[in-house]
């Protein structure tokens, strides 16, 4: 279902103009179809400097300061507090209400509109100036007959059929018809030259208007075919041909492949050492999750599963529930169900705490994929809290400062944490 942008920003100004509301989806374009990119994270300083450097100073053309600019966009960020999804469209819109700047778009598009009817109105004055040139010849009963205009120098091209001859009691018919079509060439070229796109090419005459267009090869294609390298492609085909075979029967297959395309690196299937099936890097997950988490124990006591798995800790007094998982994956054990109910019942009996939902990854693999794999982790916690009968705006999620967590084992590093606030 196609996301309601004007509802979202409504919730924040109740008149808002829909018209500038549609010019900024339009605006933000492909951006809106991923909900990574669509949201904006204010934590996130990165986040923040591109909405500086790409909205406000190159879109909108501001030329304030950075710290200026910077208090603007903390501004709109503490106007949403509170909402766990910030729109890429509702902070723009805030943003141009913060600066002043809501007759932006509009404006943009009344000069795109002013150009195109410059244009038109170039080709009208055109075609009154050859009209009328015609008719002063058709008035001088005496003039030579008007020879056609010339050709322009073009390769040959097969004419278009002369269009029937229509009958006409007025001298004046042949010039108006010739004014006509010279009018609808200038008005084409006119705006074509607003967009940016002109033909400056000579313009054939106007007998010959329907003529199909001449192509014109560029000048270096024969003597690119007469360097005499040729061969080269041929060559690279051979070496192409040669390496395919050597993938195909003589390449001796790595003893554990492993697979870098995604976050953290895959790991192969084991077993443990009494020949049972195991989770993750061959250790059974922990044992079930604490229901009452009151009684958990203190935080770094807890066994820590190597795969997928659920442990439930005490810091600083207040439960801390961490959700492990399986390399590269980010299905979320089966086991937190439990304590996803366990953390609504202390919500319930502890009023005015809320939850800070993190994703973490091991350090091995691609960076940027590993930073996205992290988020996902933890927006799929967050499914489940909120499956769980928790209210979304109890649960904030939290963009760590190092997602990636170089501090401890790869096992410890694949997790997202729950924390009571």
């Amino acid at each position: 279902m196609a996301q309601d942008w004007a509802a979202d920003v409504k919730k924040f100004v109740a008149n808002a103009d829909d018209e500038v509301i549609n010019a900024i989806v339009k605006y933000c374009g492909i951006a809106l179809h991923n909900q990574d990119s669509s949201l904006v994270s204010f934590t996130d300083s990165t986040e923040t400097d591109r909405v500086r450097e790409n909205f406000l100073k190159k879109k909108l053309g501001l030329t304030q300061s950075d710290a200026d600019l910077d208090a603007g966009i903390a501004a709109v960020g503490e106007r949403m507090k509170g909402t766990n999804f910030k729109n890429r469209v509702t902070v723009y819109y805030l943003l141009l209400e913060q600066f002043g700047m809501m007759d932006f778009f509009r404006k943009g598009a009344s000069a795109v509109g002013g150009a195109v009817g410059a244009a038109a109105g170039a080709g009208a004055a055109a075609a009154a100036g050859l009209a009328a040139s015609a008719k002063g010849k058709a008035d001088d009963a005496d003039a030579a007959p008007v020879a056609p205009a010339a050709k322009v120098e073009a390769a040959p091209v097969t004419p278009a059929p002369a269009p029937e001859p229509v009958a006409s009691t007025s001298t004046a018919a042949p010039a108006a018809a010739l004014g006509a079509t010279a009018a609808t060439a200038a008005g084409a070229t006119a705006a074509a030259a607003s967009s940016g796109n002109a033909d400056t090419r000579p313009l054939a005459a106007a007998s010959n208007y329907d003529s199909p267009p001449v192509h014109h090869e560029p000048a270096y294609v024969e003597e690119e075919s007469k360097s005499g390298l040729g061969w080269l492609w041929w060559l690279l085909g051979a070496l192409l041909l040669l390496a395919l075979l050597w993938w195909l029967f003589f390449r001796q297959p790595a003893a554990a492949p492993v697979d870098a395309t995604v976050g953290d690196t895959a790991a192969t299937a084991s077993t443990t050492p009494d020949g049972t099936a195991a989770t993750g890097d061959g250790v059974p997950a922990s044992d079930a999750p604490v229901t009452d988490l009151t009684k958990a124990p203190a935080e770094g006591t807890a066994t820590i599963p190597a795969g997928a798995g659920v442990t439930s800790e005490l810091r600083d007094s207040k439960p801390v529930v961490k959700v492990y998982f399986d390399t590269a994956k980010t299905d979320v054990a089966p086991a937190f169900a439990a304590s996803a109910t366990a953390l609504k019942t202390y919500l319930d009996s502890h009023a005015g705490s809320k939850l800070a939902v993190s994703g973490f990854n091991d350090p091995r693999g691609d960076a940027a994929k590993n930073a996205e794999l992290s988020k996902n982790r933890a927006q799929a916690v967050q499914a489940e809290l909120v499956k769980a009968g928790i209210a979304e705006t109890s649960i904030e999620l939290v963009k760590p400062e190092a997602a990636t967590d170089t501090t401890t084992d790869n096992a410890n590093a694949r997790r997202v944490e729950v924390v009571v606030r």
